[in-house]
């Protein structure tokens, strides 16, 4: 199965941070299971309004998400509105760090965000983990004079999870119960 089109580039980040390069232990379909396995949906996310300098004046193109790590296609459930929930296109994004550039000054229009953002580093974290269980099975030997020490890849892919596990975030959710007023 293919993945989304909007996870091409963090199925990418993804093979950067695990270091592979092909597909030996993971399939794209894998890794966007890794990513959404560790996702959260964003409903009416506000955006950061970023005001700039320009000859003397403010002007409002750039737009921040506190949330990083998005899935990068605009589509029905990925999407970027105004207060009245008209859909707004004429934008460029950075999905990796949450920025929005839009073409023209906006005035300080507020803009909303309705998205999936994913704990990379946790997935990453998980990544290795799978890693270190691939290569388990692997045991040092030595034959003729040279030793071959196989063992050192699960440490390393180990000590590789606890580095990206305390780079990931906390996710919070609140709850908001509907029998109170």
């Amino acid at each position: 199965m293919a993945i989304r089109s909007g996870m091409t580039e963090l199925v990418s980040q993804f093979r950067s941070y695990i270091q592979e390069s092909g597909t030996a232990i993971f399939s794209d379909d894998r890794i966007q299971q890794l990513l959404d396995s560790n996702s959260t949906y964003l409903y009416q996310a506000p955006l950061q309004v970023i005001p700039q300098r320009y000859n003397g004046s403010l002007i409002y193109k750039e737009y921040a998400s506190e949330h990083s790590w998005l899935e990068g296609t605009a589509t029905t459930t990925n999407k970027l509105y105004n207060t009245n929930g008209t859909v707004v296109t004429n934008y460029t994004s950075d999905f990796i760090n949450g920025k929005f550039t839009f073409a023209s000054d906006t005035r300080g229009t507020a803009y909303y965000m309705d998205a999936r953002s994913f704990n990379f580093f946790k997935a990453v974290s998980e990544g290795w983990k799978e890693k270190a269980a691939y290569y388990a099975t692997q045991f040092d030997f030595s034959v003729e004079g040279r030793s071959f020490s196989k063992s050192q890849i699960v440490k390393s892919c180990n000590e590789m999870a606890k580095q990206y596990s305390s780079m990931s975030s906390v996710v919070m959710h609140s709850i908001e119960r509907g029998d109170m007023c």
